[in-house]
């Protein structure tokens, strides 16, 4: 007869070799194992949400980040969970006198904001996190 730690240790020896079914038999024992694949999740416990799609968005370019234009400021939507769309614009990248504007790749919500304003940023920086709808 085997005792409790014996079985445990042997259904830990199947669950690491991946065996979904294990049988031993001798004169006056048997024991017979069947694991499942994969867990079973209670009934009771609510499903784990899924995590969000983050997409981020990093500059291209070494270049100064503003979260607004240098020139006219006109409050772009770059705060956390402001809703934005597809080429939304979220913020500019000055290189010298030229100003290029900082596009939102999908519609969702900013997640957070990574890179100061009126700061040098470098290639690959990320600047924001979008949360995709």
């Amino acid at each position: 007869m085997l005792s409790t730690n014996e079985i445990l240790e042997i259904i830990s020896c199947l669950r690491q070799e991946s065996i979904q079914s294990f049988e031993l038999a001798e004169d006056d024992f048997s024991l017979r194992l069947k694991l499942r694949s994969k867990p079973i999740q209670d009934p009771d416990t609510p499903p784990r949400p899924s995590e969000p799609d983050l997409v981020t968005v990093s500059a291209p370019l070494p270049s100064v980040f503003y979260l607004d234009h240098p020139s006219m400021p006109r409050g772009t939507p770059s705060k956390g969970g402001s809703t934005v769309s597809e080429g939304s614009v979220i913020g500019y990248l000055k290189i010298g006198s030229v100003v290029l504007p900082v596009q939102s790749p999908c519609c969702g919500r900013i997640h957070e904001c990574m890179a100061q304003d009126a700061t040098l940023v470098g290639i690959g920086t990320k600047l924001f996190t979008v949360i995709a709808d």
